[in-house]
């Protein structure tokens, strides 16, 4: 599909030019960080934040509540989320990131998590979107 768009200058049609690109007018303060295109809405619209539990388990993480199809980044491995809970397994004790991203509507995320030996605690960093 392609869309046509008249370039106006003074109530002159300077170019006509087609393109299979959508183009919307916005505000000033839109950014592709913050915001995306509804295309339910036909509107642009701020880009939510991830809502999830986050729990240790020695050098496990589990992530429930996650969408599908995100793309998740940690320590040189890259998945993708499905609608089972997300489990991510470490080597070694350590603070570690993850990179969650891939889907317009929500905001990138990044979580840094640190993951001990068996039987030392650490204090989980709770829920997402607070």
């Amino acid at each position: 599909m392609n869309y046509t768009y008249a370039v106006v200058q003074d109530n002159e049609i300077m170019q006509i030019m087609s393109t299979p690109f959508l183009y919307v007018e916005c505000a000033d303060d839109v950014s592709d960080i913050t915001h995306f295109y509804n295309t339910d809405t036909a509107s642009i619209e701020l880009k939510y934040e991830l809502q999830y539990t986050l729990t240790t388990d020695a050098l496990e993480v589990t992530i429930s509540g996650l969408p599908e199809n995100l793309n998740v980044n940690t320590n040189n491995m890259h998945t993708m989320t499905d609608s089972e809970d997300l489990v991510i397994e470490y080597d070694i004790p350590g603070i570690y990131t993850i990179e969650l991203s891939g889907r317009p509507e929500y905001l990138l995320t990044a979580i840094d998590i640190e993951v001990t030996e068996p039987g030392i605690e650490v204090p989980t960093a709770g829920e997402g979107g607070e």
